[in-house]
């Protein structure tokens, strides 16, 4: 456990505000105090970012086509999938119908 976040935890932060925590953490980055806390510099470890893939951008997709459907077709998922699938459907079938 860092140094840091055992700070946290422990009785003396428990009434501080998440501001002063961070204030705490970026003064705790600078090079100066370093020196004096090097336990900190296990803190350094670079996080991960959690990017989605392609099911994120066929969500979106789906979402933007459905803009302007009722109810929740025009925010969640599975209901404006299947309601732009028929859309789509009624599109096809009247592009036929408009040529004869």
């Amino acid at each position: 456990m860092t140094f840091f976040a055992s700070l946290q935890r422990s009785p003396i932060m428990k009434g501080v505000s998440t501001k002063t925590t961070t204030i705490f953490s970026k003064l705790m980055r600078n090079p100066l105090m370093q020196q004096h806390y090097p336990v900190q510099q296990q803190m350094q470890t670079t996080q991960q970012l959690q990017i989605r893939g392609m099911a994120s951008k066929k969500h979106k997709r789906v979402i933007k086509m459905a803009k302007g459907y009722r109810g929740r077709a025009n925010r969640c998922f599975r209901l404006a999938l299947s309601r732009v699938e028929k859309a789509l459907q009624y599109a096809y079938r009247d592009r036929k119908v408009k040529k004869t």
